[in-house]
């Protein structure tokens, strides 16, 4: 990932937004980011793992590839991911919202967002009950709950609901909040959601012996903006 991203902040928000990585970001970027409440960025999450799966069912698609092996093979694709980037309690709630709304969907059962969103948080904390204090596990579960409360209203609407619902957590613990962080989630929201694929997609590309190819380069590009937006 580094001879991929590079190392500067443009490399290290790629690498961050990619696969989770926190370090890197000079001072000014790191605080930049912090004032304009994107920091979430930088740490895997929900979004990381839908991007990953819709690509994935995509090109199963694509190939015609039987319902039932598409479901296996996002099973394993998000096992793997997750083996890479770590149990993080945003990713383990999505892993495990994934892994019940894909097994819904094959045998017929009820996928209603908030259903899937209660069933997964029951079972982490049967199985972890220690992930109750976790601040990273609680803003996962408040923003999904405000995202999935005013989906159907636009992004707007459910970035402003999402940011209502961590409010309470982020005060607790001294984050920035206010209309400049709904503006800036809005405004990198599109941003925000092909970096990862153009993350993966340059890994990739490094892999087979292709070097830093174009999907590197527009990944920093991207990033480029996004910490622009965050310094603006």
């Amino acid at each position: 990932m580094r001879r991929v991203a590079g190392d500067d902040d443009p490399g290290w928000l790629l690498s961050g937004m990619t696969l989770g990585s926190d370090q890197g970001l000079s001072p000014s970027a790191a605080q930049d980011m912090k004032a304009a409440g994107l920091t979430h960025l930088t740490a895997v999450s929900g979004a990381n793992c839908a991007i990953l799966l819709a690509l994935v069912h995509w090109i199963g698609g694509w190939l015609r590839i039987p319902r039932a092996t598409r479901a296996a093979l996002s099973a394993m694709a998000l096992g793997a991911f997750l083996a890479v980037v770590g149990p993080q309690p945003s990713v383990l709630r999505a892993s495990v919202m994934a892994g019940l709304a894909l097994a819904a969907g094959l045998i017929g059962g009820r996928r209603a967002a908030a259903h899937v969103l209660q069933v997964s948080v029951l079972i982490l904390l049967l199985i972890d009950p220690w992930l109750a204090y976790s601040v990273g596990f609680m803003l996962s579960i408040a923003a999904t709950a405000g995202l999935i409360a005013l989906i159907d209203r636009g992004p707007l609407a459910a970035t402003l609901a999402a940011q209502i619902a961590t409010f309470p957590i982020l005060v607790a613990i001294g984050g920035a909040v206010g209309p400049r962080t709904v503006i800036a989630n809005v405004l990198v929201a599109p941003l925000a959601a092909i970096v990862p694929v153009l993350g993966l997609a340059g890994l990739f590309a490094e892999r087979v012996g292709w070097g830093v190819a174009v999907p590197s380069r527009l990944g920093r590009a991207v990033t480029g903006v996004i910490l622009r937006v965050a310094a603006w």
